[in-house]
């Protein structure tokens, strides 16, 4: 019965290496799940920083679209406002007495 202990023996052995070896193939699953986890957690961070970046480009693109349409009616305002003072001027130079009377009106009141 020296064969059969020989057998037994080769048998414990092999079921003792393949336990080993399903140990480390689990080890290595849970391993690979923990990193698989990880890395979603890790792709979920960077859709939510994106679309925060998203945001504040949409935010800025607006805020120049603003700032451009000010511009725009502060080019407008300023063109009426060459407009006006040159309707003034010519007022001025056309009426002797007008432009004397605003002279005299300057110089009793100072400017704002």
């Amino acid at each position: 019965s020296l064969m059969q202990t020989g057998v037994t023996a080769g048998a414990a052995e092999d079921e003792s290496a393949l336990s080993l070896r399903e140990q480390r193939v689990a080890a290595e699953e849970t391993a690979v799940r923990a990193q698989f986890g990880a890395l979603r957690q890790k792709a979920a961070q960077l859709g939510a920083a994106e679309a925060l970046e998203g945001e504040r480009e949409r935010q800025l693109e607006a805020h120049e679209a603003a700032l451009a349409k000010r511009e725009s009616q502060l080019r407008l305002f300023q063109s009426q406002l060459v407009q006006e003072q040159k309707k003034l001027w010519r007022i001025l130079q056309t009426s002797p007495q007008i432009a004397r009377a605003a002279a005299a009106g300057s110089e009793a009141s100072p400017p704002p």
